[in-house]
């Protein structure tokens, strides 16, 4: 999401915040990076990649976003959780069993450990709470 647009929605979160007599959480967009850069995640760095559309472009006048290039900065999914795991204050606080929730027949997702990635890591899964 562009700073811009990050900035715009501040702004609307910030309206509808006063309204309901509290305040936004962040100033503004770097306000937000640099809270996210501040996050201990276990030393985990950023990685970063360049993608851009593969397709064939129209004959004449593309589209600015066929033609450009797109870097996109990530932190590795699968290291994060292991450094939430690994601190010490989640200590007790996680259900580290991959689960699935069914109430009434439908399926709910709850938690990190109630989804789809989880359950899947698990050799035909763990569990089920009804």
């Amino acid at each position: 999401m562009s700073k811009a647009n990050t900035n715009e929605l501040i702004e609307i979160w910030e309206d509808f915040a006063t309204e309901f007599g509290g305040e936004r959480p962040f100033r503004n967009a770097e306000d937000i990076l640099n809270t996210i850069d501040a996050i201990d995640l276990g030393h985990v760095p950023w990685e970063t990649f360049s993608l851009e559309y593969p397709g064939e472009l129209p004959e004449s006048n593309p589209p600015t976003w066929m033609t450009k290039e797109y870097r996109v900065w990530f932190r590795d999914p699968c290291k994060i959780i292991h450094a939430i795991l690994a601190n010490k204050d989640f200590d007790g606080e996680i259900n580290y069993s991959p689960h699935q929730i069914f109430i009434d027949g439908k399926r709910k997702f709850s938690n990190f450990m109630s989804g789809n990635w989880a359950w899947r890591q698990a050799v035909g899964g763990l569990r089920k709470f009804s």
